[in-house]
């Protein structure tokens, strides 16, 4: 909710003058149609209510029109997958990725560092019942090994604790710094584990990103 009003307020800024023109006419133009078809034709209150119902609809049609978030042009969507590795960052982003997995999701692990571990403590709770969720720290932000070794075990610990198999791995590269990113890639690739990203839409001021579904990453031979 918090998204829509942010982006209702930032078109509200940006849009004030049209927003007030068509917010005259369209309370205007009915009064005087009302006004009219009541002093001339002898129209009923339940017309006139039918009238001011369509014209409210019509509006509403518009305005949701205007809001709808831009689509964003969307890569090969990934398969489910039952073990999930996200580069933790923003909750928003985090969610999405489990969502789009859930149907066989059964494990997932967060790459977190000093800052994002509060992030991973607001969204435990959230998981649904079933799910195991452990994090792994990475100990250095702008060292790509440092990741790529955070990567490594949790691949390690999804082979020898849960016994899944590469195949039903895939890893989550929407968050961290650039430097976490390459590290995490350089680990699927040589690993043979999969990797995703969550696009994001923004407002006219290239604000509040909403996450949008995932898209497979095809890594470059």
């Amino acid at each position: 909710m918090s998204v829509q009003l942010r982006r209702l307020s930032s078109y509200i800024r940006h849009h004030s003058v049209s927003i007030f023109v068509i917010g005259f006419f369209m309370g205007w133009i009915p009064g005087k149609l009302a006004d009219y078809y009541w002093e001339q034709r002898g129209i009923t209150p339940f017309l006139q209510l039918g009238i001011a119902l369509v014209i409210g609809l019509i509006g509403y049609f518009l305005i949701r029109s205007w809001f709808a978030p831009p689509q964003v042009p969307l890569g090969k969507p990934p398969q489910p997958h039952r073990g999930l590795i996200i580069l933790l960052s923003r909750e928003a982003t985090a969610l999405k990725a489990i969502e789009f997995h859930q149907k066989k999701l059964k494990h997932i692990w967060f790459l977190v560092t000093d800052r994002s571990v509060a992030v991973f403590d607001q969204l435990k709770p959230q998981l649904a019942k079933g799910l195991t969720a452990k994090p792994i720290h990475i100990e250095k932000i702008y060292d790509p090994e440092s990741t790529a070794l955070a990567v490594k075990q949790a691949i390690e610990q999804a082979e020898h604790n849960f016994k899944l198999v590469k195949q039903e791995l895939i890893c989550d590269v929407t968050g961290g710094t650039v430097v976490m990113t390459m590290g995490a890639i350089t680990q699927c690739r040589r690993s043979g584990i999969l990797t995703q990203i969550v696009p994001a839409t923004f407002d006219d001021r290239m604000d509040n990103p909403t996450p949008q579904p995932p898209i497979e990453v095809s890594l470059i031979d």
